[in-house]
């Protein structure tokens, strides 16, 4: 079970798929299961022989003999297994929740660094993996998709988790509906559920992040609420209004741990043993992302000063029955060995406190790592004693910040050393040493630096505009500064004002200009592209490997000989290509063979196909857009109107019905079709040449871009114009909107491409990678796909502060 985090991978194994396989949903394998329920945390073996015990008769076994036998070899579970064997008719399912715990807790991967194989992690997967080759074993695990990538070291894993994966979809409206009103009118529990409250819910989980979890820790809450306002008779309903006095859906989370903390905050001593734990509980990982760091009950307390019985006193505001924000839950008991850990990440993306203390710790972190480093430059003679304002910048942290031994071993380094270190660069400030301009110079490029790092913080969290004030600053130095360390600022600075990104892949060898657009199969899983000399080629859309070209247009028809528009149709079954020399060709899907060829009455400049697939219509130098059927190659009938070409590659668009056509033409206008008349319904006219055009999902709005640099919304009915998106430099050649219909992407010769929200005609983030114009863009669902004019086509996965429901093809 693949997801994300919060996508609800847990239940829908606990609630979904262990009640039907009680239910002999798996055919063959009978009703009578023996499950063993598992988190592997920091000891996965023992883990695993608890539950097998718990779960099969041999409960005479000692747990510590078993984990022991289990760790004799990969198949070691299969021998136990046949020396006592399970119930007639049983199987045993190992279901191991949260499997990239054995990652976190025992892999050796450092931050940014190739994942490695832990040795204890590798025999438990061999364990696991060795297990799952006997006949009565199944094994399931559940797996947070950010973590797949660290699978790749354990031989054998990542076949077996293709062979069996599947990916945790987010629930739709319906369905979250559902989880949310169920539940409570089961006949264990009696409750009912308001229609209002329900609304409110789906309104406000809308577009939020941890919807699942924020949903259902908001419905405990609600549901407590109602138990102590009745605690003798049924529950009282759950109602909207009720929902307000415990924050709301987006802060139900963050006032329920801020009510924990305050049971903390009068005692100034368990203060600050929560905000020591909860410091400790998390690090700012690679990437600058916010992950949990599980921790001893007694490195808590070293760090804090304390005895360990005070640390777990603490440790229990946060572990109660109905506030499960710490592991181990509640009831178990808390020694000094106990490792803490928080129960869902989502706590650390929603509670404020905590975010903050984070950041605030990876900002202490990173100022002792800086002054361990210079300590360490200074012992090897390659740097002079910190000064002004750096030296008292440290000075003032240690004062506040009272580091201690114990908290820098987190962190590594020598602690000692860079205490030593900065006491002497005091003592040597204070007896007024006179510096040379040596030192002048690496004060005041160790300024540039910490600005310069300071600023990169800032950008990690992407706080653009005070990482520019920052920026600025660093600006009066540049006399003294290297240039290679100026120029790492002005590529920093570039990034900021951007606030985009580069292509994650790039598709080459192609060979020519790639002015025909460019399509995706709906499968994704391949990506054709078209361009000058008769070219078309066919990558794989994963490796960005060029598959194979396609060879059946003339390259010598008119001055470029292009293939001017391909599409794939909305089964992946065929490709279709139009091109200069008047030919329609339809190819096998990802086999490339050509199937049908027909004639259009000129060059053709633009495919679109019906919704349905049934349609083809082209347009071209003829003036004319052009229906044929798929099926026959024949041709249904023409649209006369136009008097100049159609765009190319993008100038067809079929409403999401398919009963109207949109057309693009050089002739300035766009023109709306019925198809069940073959007439035109409206014009739209605009005072320079149009090169692309689209219909949004719902089909009330259509997009067009031209010569200008403009994109034009209109809508689709009236034919009034309803806004102007501004902000390309060059001519805007491919539009694609995204599944919601709320954004729009647009690509530009200016190399870049631009995310607008529609509703507001605002440009959200700018895309570069390519080094000359993009003439086209395709979409499938996160994944954006770009043609070029420098021979290449690319790939970007937009970021995660500005992704949509998934981009039209």
């Amino acid at each position: 079970m693949l997801g994300t985090s919060g996508s609800g991978k847990s239940s829908l194994v606990r609630a979904g798929l262990l009640p039907a396989l009680d239910t002999g949903y798996l055919a063959g394998a009978g009703a009578r299961w023996a499950v063993a329920t598992l988190r592997p945390g920091e000891q996965p073996f023992a883990r695993l022989a608890e539950a097998l015990i718990q779960e099969t008769d041999w409960d005479q076994d000692d747990a510590a003999d078993l984990e022991q036998h289990l760790r004799s070899g990969s198949l070691a579970l299969n021998w136990r297994l046949g020396l006592s064997p399970l119930p007639a008719d049983t199987r045993l399912l190992i279901l191991v929740d949260q499997f990239e715990e054995l990652f976190r807790y025992g892999a050796g991967t450092a931050p940014d660094t190739t994942p490695t194989a832990a040795p204890d992690t590798a025999a438990f997967i061999a364990l696991l993996l060795g297990a799952a080759t006997h006949p009565a074993v199944y094994v399931v695990i559940t797996l947070r998709s950010e973590f797949l990538g660290d699978c790749s070291p354990y031989p054998d894993l990542p076949e077996a988790i293709n062979r069996g994966l599947f990916l945790v979809s987010s629930l739709s409206q319906e369905q979250m509906a559902d989880a949310i009103q169920l539940p409570a009118g089961l006949p264990q529990f009696g409750g009912e559920v308001d229609p209002g409250l329900v609304r409110r819910l789906l309104a406000e989980a809308r577009g939020q992040g941890d919807q699942l979890p924020l949903l259902q820790h908001a419905l405990m809450r609600l549901w407590d609420r109602a138990r102590e306002a009745a605690p003798a008779g049924p529950p009282a309903p759950l109602l909207a209004a009720d929902l307000d006095a415990i924050g709301g859906l987006a802060k139900c989370l963050d006032r329920h741990a801020d009510e924990a903390f305050a049971e903390c905050e009068p005692d100034p001593q368990r203060r600050h043993i929560a905000e020591t734990l909860c410091r400790a509980l998390t690090e700012v990982g690679a990437g600058g992302r916010v992950i949990r760091r599980p921790v001893t009950l007694g490195e808590v307390a070293a760090l804090t000063g304390e005895d360990w019985p005070a640390v777990a006193a603490v440790a229990e505001c946060f572990r109660q029955p109905g506030r499960s924000f710490l592991m181990p839950p509640a009831g178990t008991e808390l020694k000094p060995g106990t490792l803490l850990d928080i129960t869902h990440e989502a706590l650390i993306r929603q509670w404020q406190k905590l975010r903050a203390w984070t950041l605030d710790e990876a900002e202490q972190a990173e100022l002792y790592l800086r002054l361990e480093s210079a300590a360490v430059r200074h012992r090897a003679g390659l740097s002079a004693f910190l000064v002004d304002p750096d030296l008292q910048i440290a000075l003032k942290w240690r004062e506040e910040q009272g580091p201690t031994k114990t908290w820098a071993g987190r962190y590594g380094g020598d602690f000692d050393l860079a205490m030593g270190f900065l006491e002497a660069s005091r003592e040597k400030r204070d007896r007024g040493a006179v510096h040379s301009e040596q030192q002048r110079l690496e004060r005041t490029r160790e300024l540039f630096d910490s600005r310069l790092t300071h600023a990169a913080l800032l950008a990690r969290v992407e706080d653009y505009a005070q990482a520019r004030v920052v920026l600025h600053q660093t600006v009066a130095l540049d006399p003294d500064v290297p240039e290679h360390r100026r120029h790492t600022r002005n590529l920093l600075a570039g990034f900021v004002d951007i606030m985009g990104a580069s292509a994650d892949k790039v598709y080459e060898g192609a060979g020519a200009q790639l002015s025909g657009g460019v399509a995706v199969s709906p499968d994704g899983c391949w990506l054709a592209a078209a361009g000058e000399r008769a070219t078309l080629v066919l990558f794989d859309a994963q490796t960005g490997e060029l598959v194979r070209r396609l060879e059946g247009h003339d390259p010598k028809a008119s001055s470029f000989g292009g293939v001017r528009s391909v599409v794939f149709d909305p089964d992946g079954r065929w490709l279709y290509s139009g091109g200069d020399d008047r030919r329609i060709i339809r190819w096998s899907g990802p086999a490339g063979t050509k199937l049908a060829e027909w004639e259009a009455p000129g060059q053709v400049c633009a495919l679109a196909l019906s919704p349905d697939g049934k349609v083809l219509t082209s347009g071209g130098t003829d003036d004319v857009v052009t229906l044929w059927s798929t099926e026959t190659g024949k041709k249904l009938g023409t649209l006369k109107d136009h008097t100049g070409a159609i765009a190319s590659p993008k100038g067809l668009a079929f409403s999401p019905d398919g009963k109207r056509l949109a057309s693009a033409s050089y002739d300035k206008t766009a023109r709306i079709w019925g198809l069940e008349t073959n007439k035109r319904l409206r014009t739209l006219k605009w005072h320079d040449c149009l090169q692309a055009i689209a219909y949004d999902p719902a089909g009330k709005l259509v997009a067009t871009a031209g010569n200008d640099r403009r994109i034009v919304l209109w809508d689709a009915d009236s034919g009034r114009q309803l806004r102007q998106l501004v902000g390309h430099t060059n001519i805007v050649f491919g539009l694609a909107f995204d599944s919601t219909g709320n954004r729009l992407l647009s690509a530009s010769r200016d190399s870049t491409m631009r995310l607008w929200d529609v509703a507001t005609g605002i440009g959200l983030r700018v895309y570069q990678g390519h080094s000359t114009g993009i003439c086209a863009v395709a979409g499938h669902g996160q994944t954006l796909y770009t043609a070029a004019n420098d021979q290449t086509a690319s790939i970007i996965i937009p970021a995660s502060g500005v992704r949509s429901q998934g981009f039209q093809p």
